[in-house]
């Protein structure tokens, strides 16, 4: 028998897997058509506001890793959400670099940044599991 074909639907690729166990599994993962137009909508973003205080980017980009969180933290996307986090963190990086025209920050200060002014983090408590209403 065929596997069935794998569609986008509300931002997410649905597509068929099969479980730990070996059964049958209904999985989603976020588009990747969607996945990059969010962090480029999120470069954007951070290069026209990069040169507002520190505290006040860090507060917006929680606030924007919040919602992405809250709209794809489903089952079995957590890998595409830690990777989100990644490519923002790594943007943040870049753009903070260009505030001034020596490039004075680096990944240690980044670090160091990230410590000062911690991240949302993507919490696997917040998941929303989708299978059970499908079993």
């Amino acid at each position: 028998m065929k596997k069935p074909e794998t569609f986008d639907f509300l931002e997410f690729t649905h597509y068929c897997s099969k479980s730990r166990n070996g059964n049958f599994k209904l999985k989603w993962k976020t588009a990747s058509k969607k996945f990059h137009a969010k962090v480029n909508d999120f470069n954007k973003w951070i290069k026209e506001n990069r040169n507002l205080p520190l505290g006040l980017i860090w507060k917006k980009v929680n606030l924007k890793l919040r919602g992405h969180y809250n709209y794809y933290g489903v089952s079995d996307n957590w890998n595409n959400i830690v990777k989100y986090k990644r490519q923002i963190v790594k943007s943040m990086l870049y753009w903070l670099q260009k505030r001034s025209q020596r490039t004075s920050l680096n990944w240690d200060k980044m670090n160091r940044l990230l410590k000062h002014y911690p991240l949302e983090n993507p919490k696997p408590k917040s998941l929303v599991n989708l299978n059970p209403t499908y079993v």
